[in-house]
């Protein structure tokens, strides 16, 4: 697509949370890459389960990037990013 095309199905898709997200746009510019980031690996994947299940430092929990900002831990967002909103559509 184009930067055009691509900002208006950016804006369109923003409207049920912002619903005046039309008038807040002020175009846009791509930048396209031949590899899409995050990129999920598993040659990790036995060090995120370690990471998701604790941060090996008593009461500090990741909850977000909290500036690691290396590959690895973009799983671990995925993850926890999924899991609260898992926990937030539930019905309590």
């Amino acid at each position: 697509m184009d930067d055009e095309t691509l900002g208006e199905l950016c804006v369109e898709n923003l409207k049920p949370i912002i619903p005046d997200a039309r008038s807040r746009y002020e175009g846009c510019r791509v930048l396209k890459t031949p590899i899409a980031y995050p990129v999920f690996l598993r040659e990790y994947e036995a060090e995120r389960q370690q990471f998701a299940a604790g941060t090996g430092i008593e009461n500090l929990l990741s909850v977000g990037r909290n500036g690691e900002f290396a590959h690895i831990f973009m799983e671990d967002v995925h993850y926890r990013t999924e899991k609260k909103l898992r926990e937030l559509a539930s019905p309590q």
